[in-house]
């Protein structure tokens, strides 16, 4: 395994530095979804109160923007992960994370 630069260098230049999960109460299509936010990484999983979203980004500030500006989309509950270098080392090493 071969990596170079400052552990910030790392960190962004490996894709989706972050992950913002969110719950639709509404029922909604996951293509549909992913084409309004602009990303393929992105998953959907039931939840009691709906369904729990979880999309891998490098901008999650703008996927909270467009959520929360779209009134047609009844997104809640929102929770943004930054990408820490653990994880970066996890992907170069090839291993799982372990969160």
């Amino acid at each position: 395994m071969l990596a170079v630069g400052t552990p910030d260098d790392l960190m962004r230049m490996r894709s989706g530095g972050a992950t913002v999960s969110f719950v639709m109460t509404e029922p909604t299509e996951i293509g549909t979804l992913r084409q309004h936010l602009g990303t393929h990484e992105t998953g959907m999983r039931p939840t009691g109160a709906g369904a729990r979203v979880l999309v891998r980004t490098d901008d999650p500030d703008g996927v909270v923007r467009k959520l929360t500006l779209d009134q047609a989309l009844r997104a809640q509950d929102f929770h943004v992960q930054l990408r820490t270098l653990e994880d970066v080392y996890t992907e170069l090493a090839g291993d799982e994370p372990h969160h």
